[in-house]
């Protein structure tokens, strides 16, 4: 069954500029989800080749049609509510994670069958961030790292741990727990693994919720591991050695970026290696680039915002942010598209938003500024976005409905 919604594509254009352009935020945190304004307020509605950048040695690609339609095919379907989708390195598998413990293995939604359950050491609790919450397949395919919370809701933890695989389960009986972090409150728990082209394992721990959030300091603490960007070597020490490279900030050895508030989103840039990072928040979603030991602000500063005093400190300020609002709720991130199926798409990061549904890609404006536009909508929301090792992309819906972005449109093939 063929679902035709609306879209429009943009022309990527790369050239520098002086004014700054947020087409979801102006500069007084306004939410402006229409109309795109530049710093001064001024709506901006041209883009492509409309308008002509301020470098004139710059050659902008090409616009596609503005009118074009995405098309979504009803592909295989999984559990509802995933938390995250996953290929195995190297192989035709894929991996979802369900919150309540599961992890089911199949070909792209076909043949679904379990492939781990530990649902009686998981802490669940619905319309809460508790339960398993990532996975990621080892670069050997030796073993599946998982990210859940386990205790009581008084006294709750974060573990990140791995079970050995199996060619048709997993033994659950032969985890090894890598890390344990106590968390506070059953919100901003973070949750997303992955591991990196250089073998480490990447972990993105959020800032456990302690109210008011704004003013929880956790995630400043560099002796704490909330609210941060970890990197470890888990194929050497015991449990795992700490990279030679890791930056030294002089707390804990872990820690490779920091001042987060609730990391649900890791995507490595498959052609440059860039790390990506959506940070979710109540007051502005961001989207970062990573930078190896950089302090991206939280809590003293979220967006363009400080909460508190800003201190002349070197912020990494975030790479796109707009307000957040109850439609998005949760932004799903995300990976830079690197696929051959849709060729307009080459280059740019794709994200979505949990309740909403809407698909977004960042482009550039004609003056090289980031600026999301919409380019597909799931009916009744998303819960995860999965990329392969040739670059394609898939999107999961909350309904477990699976859908590639293929073609000159975005299809599912049953």
């Amino acid at each position: 069954m063929k679902i035709v919604i609306f879209s429009l594509l943009f022309g990527l254009l790369s050239c520098g500029g002086e004014e700054t352009l947020d087409p979801k935020t102006t500069n007084n945190g306004t939410n402006q989800n229409t109309t795109p304004t530049n710093n001064n307020g001024v709506i901006v509605d041209d883009f492509g080749l409309d308008k002509r950048p301020k470098n004139p040695d710059c050659l902008a690609p090409n616009r596609p049609p503005s009118d074009t339609l995405i098309e979504l095919t009803q592909g295989e379907s999984f559990p509802a509510d995933n938390k995250a989708f996953f290929p195995l390195s190297g192989g035709d598998f894929w991996f979802d994670v369900f919150p309540k413990g599961f992890v089911g293995r199949s070909l792209l939604g076909k043949d679904r069958t379990a492939y781990l359950n530990i649902s009686g050491r998981i802490l669940y609790q619905k319309n809460t961030e508790l339960g398993l919450l990532g996975a990621a397949m080892g670069p050997d395919a030796k073993f599946l790292y998982v990210y859940y919370t386990a205790g009581t809701v008084d006294n709750m933890k974060t573990v990140v741990s791995r079970f050995p695989t199996g060619e048709a389960i997993a033994d659950r009986n032969s985890e090894t727990i890598l890390l344990e972090i106590d968390q506070p409150l059953l919100h901003n728990n973070g949750g997303a693994i992955t591991f990196g082209p250089d073998g480490y394992l990447y972990i993105g721990v959020g800032d456990g919720g302690d109210p008011p959030s704004e003013f929880n300091q956790t995630a400043q603490d560099l002796n704490s591991l909330l609210g941060k960007i970890l990197r470890i070597d888990p194929s050497k020490g015991s449990p795992y050695a700490i990279p030679d490279d890791n930056p030294d900030l002089g707390g804990r050895p872990e820690i490779f970026a920091f001042g987060f508030q609730n990391p649900t989103g890791l995507g490595f840039d498959q052609k440059t290696g860039i790390l990506w990072v959506s940070d979710t928040g109540n007051k502005f979603q961001e989207i970062n680039q990573i930078t190896p030991g950089g302090n991206y602000g939280w809590s003293i500063k979220v967006g363009p915002d400080c909460n508190q005093l800003c201190e002349p400190i070197a912020w990494q300020d975030p790479y796109f942010h707009y307000a957040a609002n109850i439609e998005s709720e949760r932004i799903i991130g995300g990976f830079v598209y690197r696929g051959t199926k849709v060729p307009d798409l080459e280059g740019t990061y794709l994200f979505a938003e949990k309740n909403s549904g809407k698909v977004y890609g960042i482009f550039s404006d004609p003056l090289g500024n980031p600026v999301s536009k919409e380019i597909a909508t799931v009916m009744g929301g998303m819960s995860a976005i999965g990329q392969s090792e040739k670059g394609e992309m898939y999107i999961l819906a909350k309904s477990g409905v699976l859908t590639e972005i293929s073609g000159p449109t975005l299809s599912s093939e049953t």
